[in-house]
Parts: C-alpha cells; structure tokens; sequence
C-alpha cells in the first residue's frame, strides 16, 4: 500500500502543477483576447487551432499520449479560451 500512496502523491503533484499551468495559460488568453479587441482582430482562428492541434498530437506521441486524448482535451481548452477572449476587455 505504500507504493500506491507514493503514486497517488506524485499524481496529486502534477495535477497540482497542471493546475497551475492552466492558470498561468489562461490569463496569457486574457491578455490576447484583449491585444484583439483593441486591435479588432477576430477571437476565433481556425486554421491556427488547427496547426497547433496538429502539433501537440505529434508532440504527445513522444510521450506516448494517444491522439485522440489530445485533441478532446486542447479542444476543451479551445473552447475555454475562446470563451475568456470573447470576455476580454
């Protein structure tokens, strides 16, 4: 039971960690949907998704990350983003 208390600890680490990260990210696309707003850019680009989802599945693949959890979890992220760009001032 020790060695599953161990992996518990290190997953609520990086947990702990991707929690701060998706911070960090988020205020980084509260300063971009504001860059956007003052300069009347569009919030949505599509084909910019699209070569970064291309991208980060590429990227998981060398940490052996299936694709399809990649793209289901930048895709909410997207989402998100796009929400709090729409929010900006």
């Amino acid at each position: 039971m020790d060695e599953l208390k161990t992996f518990r600890e290190e997953i609520n680490e990086v947990d702990d960690a991707l929690i701060c990260l998706l911070g960090e990210r988020m205020e980084i696309i509260r300063n971009v949907g504001s860059y956007k707003k003052k300069n009347n850019l569009p919030v949505l680009n599509t084909e910019r998704f699209k070569k970064i989802l291309k991208s980060l599945t590429e990227k998981g693949k060398d940490y052996g990350l299936p694709q399809n959890m990649i793209k289901e979890l930048y895709e909410v992220i997207h989402e998100y983003s796009v929400k709090e760009q729409e929010k900006a001032n």
